[in-house]
């Protein structure tokens, strides 16, 4: 029983974290409680937002109830309320507080199958998933992330950003827009653990879908919480993919490409500045990858490296076939896996001396 109530003050604690204004938490408990103004202060030179956050708890390993309560009416005083509330609903002494990144991480079994089934009811998979479905919940890893997008919608701007969720029957993709991006994207991390429900879960357009039925939206009240046994948990680790040969690509269709970089180079398409990616494999055939500037920030694209593309669009505009990244688009550079090695000595040996042939 102790544990479940360390796993609720957890599992709030870490679903404000991305959002929580800690420097005006800090603030209130300094000005008009007095709380600890020396490790307050500490906090808030913190660099990171979530250090400042998890400081937070850390220090509130407080003296007294009195100032635990002081936290609370912080907490409401700041825009909180709703998290104060949830913590004085679950009744959970002081005490608790101060062992709780500890304690909260304690394994409640060595079986998998048991850490997947919280206090409050039996683990579904996604491959059980259906629209209108009630009451489900999954346990999932996050195992791919893209970046924030933004996009003009009504005369204004709004944002969005895909994310991949994989169990052991299967994975899905899921998006956020709005308000939800703020809630959830600094949450969910790549190869992290989570307990998901209460998303909205949709046909998936089969025109932009790779052999799933059903896409998930993530909406403002969808309840995400960390899962602290996740090393326990026998889960996927890795993106799912159903790579076809560049030969073989059919225009209209998502795609999952694997290849070598053979080249790149930058472009201007009217306003527009692009990257061209030029990617080979053994058929002996290349095809461009368009992609912005934005998107190769994190790839290094130099020394011919092996490019794996989940999800992208082969397009046909006037007879210039390529591949267009789509927002679901997954792109990584030497994944760790058989064909890469194979790729890479292939073109070692021979690839870099073909003439290779646009599609």
């Amino acid at each position: 029983m102790k544990l479940s109530l360390f796993g609720k003050i957890q599992s709030q604690w870490d679903l404000i974290v991305h959002n929580l204004d800690v420097k005006r938490v800090c603030d209130v408990l300094m000005t008009k409680f007095t709380l600890l103004p020396y490790e307050l202060q500490r906090i808030n030179s913190e660099v990171t937002h979530n250090d400042r956050a998890r400081q937070l708890l850390e220090i509130l390993k407080v003296k007294d109830d009195q100032q635990f309560e002081n936290f609370l009416s912080a907490l409401d005083i700041t825009g909180h309320k709703y998290i104060a509330d949830n913590i004085r609903k679950a009744k959970v002494p002081r005490e608790y507080v101060e062992t709780a990144y500890s304690e909260a991480r304690a394994s409640t079994s060595s079986s998998s199958n048991s850490t997947r089934r919280p206090d409050n009811g039996t683990i579904n998979t996604i491959s059980s998933l259906r629209p209108f479905q009630k009451g489900w919940r999954i346990c999932v890893r996050v195992t791919n992330k893209n970046k924030v997008s933004k996009y003009k919608k009504y005369g204004g701007w709004n944002q969005r950003f895909n994310v991949s969720f994989a169990d052991d029957s299967g994975s899905i993709d899921a998006v956020a827009f709005g308000e939800a991006v703020n809630k959830f994207y600094e949450l969910l991390e790549e190869q992290r653990v989570y307990y998901i429900s209460g998303a909205t879960i949709k046909k998936a357009k089969s025109k932009f879908s790779q052999g799933n039925a059903y896409d998930m939206v993530l909406e403002n009240d969808t309840n995400i919480e960390l899962c602290y046994d996740e090393d326990n948990l026998d889960l996927p680790t890795e993106i799912s993919y159903n790579f076809v040969e560049i030969d073989k690509l059919e225009p209209g269709k998502l795609c999952d490409v694997v290849g070598v970089v053979k080249d790149f180079q930058a472009k201007t398409i009217g306003k527009w500045n692009i990257i061209e990616v030029h990617i080979v494999d053994r058929s002996k055939k290349m095809v461009p990858l368009t992609l912005n500037m934005k998107d190769v920030e994190n790839l290094d694209l130099t020394g011919n490296p092996v490019i794996a593309v989940k999800g992208a669009w082969l397009k046909n505009s006037q007879g210039h076939i390529y591949l267009k990244k789509m927002p679901s688009t997954k792109i990584k550079t030497n994944p760790d896996s058989r064909e890469t090695d194979l790729l890479l000595r292939w073109f070692t040996r021979e690839g870099r001396w073909i003439e290779f042939e646009k599609i």
